[in-house]
């Protein structure tokens, strides 16, 4: 009997979760949190990378399975990086190396801006009524 009123309970707060989701207040948030993250994102990421891996496996089948594996992002990558493989010997060697710039005002801008929206601060009071 006990058991039927705490499920009867997590689905009266799973179905409060969702008209809460489904709310205007809740999408502007999650728009306003996301536009922020992605700018934080965009900042912080290295501007200049490199890197260069050997590896290789006691089986050379599991290299080349691997080095296929990585010939997926090749293109992507491929000015930036130098992977060699090693089918006669197991080794993990590399190291990568990045260049760029973290400055604190841009994430301290972001958080202000998701702390005094007015939506975040109603989304947050009706997740704390729940």
């Amino acid at each position: 009997m006990a058991e039927t009123t705490v499920n009867q309970n997590k689905i009266e707060k799973i179905k409060k979760i969702i008209s809460l989701i489904g709310t205007e207040e809740f999408k502007r948030s999650f728009n306003l949190c996301k536009l922020q993250l992605f700018k934080i994102l965009k900042r912080v990421m290295p501007k200049k990378w490199k890197l260069r891996l050997k590896f290789g496996f006691d089986d050379p089948y599991y290299t080349g399975q691997t080095l296929a594996y990585y010939s997926l992002v090749h293109p992507l990558i491929y000015k930036n990086s130098e992977v060699v493989p090693d089918f006669d010997n197991s080794v993990f060697d590399g190291d990568i190396k990045f260049k760029g710039k973290i400055r604190g005002i841009t994430i301290l801008v972001a958080g202000l801006k998701i702390l005094l929206s007015k939506d975040i601060r109603q989304t947050i009071k009706l997740l704390k009524r729940i």
